[in-house]
């Protein structure tokens, strides 16, 4: 069986060792993650133009809205933010999925909303 390089190395003391390892593990980590990243590219989802997400994302919005429309705060929507890191750069990047503000929202997600939206027209 083959070693990783790191493992066949002689240390001096078991901090060195700890060290040299966690960096190693951490390099290993951002690799498989940029892998993945990669390897999502390939999905049929990830191709779709990002004015499609934008629509399907909107429409899960009213969705939501409308199932959650007697609680004060009906912002589970914004769950499509942490599916993939694509859908979440095409979700912030949509001004007009930011422009609904409720007076029921939290302070500071209404601040992130209202800067999220840019220069779309405020619904609030």
């Amino acid at each position: 069986m083959a070693y990783h390089p790191v493992l066949t190395q002689h240390f001096d003391t078991s901090d060195i060792a700890f060290t040299k390892i966690d960096k190693e593990i951490a390099a290993l980590r951002e690799t498989i993650r940029a892998l993945h990243a990669f390897r999502n590219t390939f999905t049929a989802v990830y191709r779709l133009p990002p004015e499609i997400l934008t629509r399907v994302f909107s429409f899960v919005q009213r969705i939501r809205a409308d199932f959650y429309s007697n609680t004060p705060t009906p912002l589970e929507w914004v769950n499509v933010t942490y599916v993939s890191q694509h859908w979440r750069n095409v979700a912030v990047g949509s001004p007009t999925l930011w422009s609904h503000i409720s007076s029921a929202y939290p302070k500071c997600a209404a601040e992130e909303f209202l800067w999220r939206s840019k220069e779309a027209p405020l619904s609030i």
